[in-house]
């Protein structure tokens, strides 16, 4: 189960300091794609699934007050998704020690400063060892624009964060480990709890086929 970690941590926006009420973290792992398939002459798109199109991501939520996640209010998020061999480390605690920025770096970025307001752009990521055992310290800094013509804000985030496990879907409860291996070489999934897992129905949603799945946790 996610918890908010209330660790004291500071965001710095709009030239004030503000400390955040609570952040949750996770990494997930993405096992299916909607990508364009050849079939004689045409070309169209349907769901493929599997360990190579296996996609780690790490989710960082940052609650501010009362008022985050109303539309326009500060609820920064951040999303690193680590494209194919990018992910270095047998543990999160390797992350430590590790820079990421955007348009350099083999990863990508999606990250916003709250619901329907601005994406934050020019995003750069360092992570250091956390003072307490399974922490890691983050920098986080980036800009964003309320209007395309606005001169870009700085944005910054600093504090210890709590990576609390590991998700990903599966279609069958074998598949989690190859799928694990491809998204992130090295990484020590024994080093986890063992998982719990759930089933998940998605008729409503996607063709039969991909409609059953076993959903693992595994928390750290």
């Amino acid at each position: 189960m996610l918890v908010r970690d209330v660790t004291p941590t500071l965001i710095e926006v709009e030239g004030r300091a503000v400390a955040p009420r609570s952040t949750q973290a996770y990494l997930g792992i993405v096992t299916q794609v909607w990508a364009p398939k050849r079939w004689g002459p045409f070309v169209r798109k349907h769901w493929d699934y599997g360990p190579e199109h296996a996609v780690a991501i790490l989710e960082l939520e940052i609650e501010v007050d009362d008022q985050s996640g109303e539309d326009c209010a500060l609820f920064p998020v951040l999303r690193i998704i680590f494209k194919p061999g990018s992910w270095k480390g047998s543990s999160f605690a390797d992350l430590a020690g590790q820079t990421f920025v955007e348009g350099v770096d083999p990863v990508k970025f999606e990250a916003h400063y709250g619901n329907d307001a601005p994406h934050f752009e020019n995003n750069r990521v360092q992570f250091h060892a956390g003072a307490e055992p399974g922490q890691l310290q983050l920098y986080w800094q980036a800009q964003y624009r309320w209007y395309p013509n606005d001169a870009p804000e700085p944005f910054r985030f600093s504090g210890p964060i709590r990576i609390q496990g590991l998700w990903l879907d599966v279609m069958r409860d074998e598949d989690a480990a190859p799928i694990v291996a491809a998204a992130m070489p090295g990484f020590a999934l024994h080093s986890l709890a063992p998982p719990v897992i759930t089933d998940e129905d998605r008729t409503a949603f996607v063709p039969k086929k991909f409609a059953h799945w076993r959903v693992h946790w595994y928390a750290a």
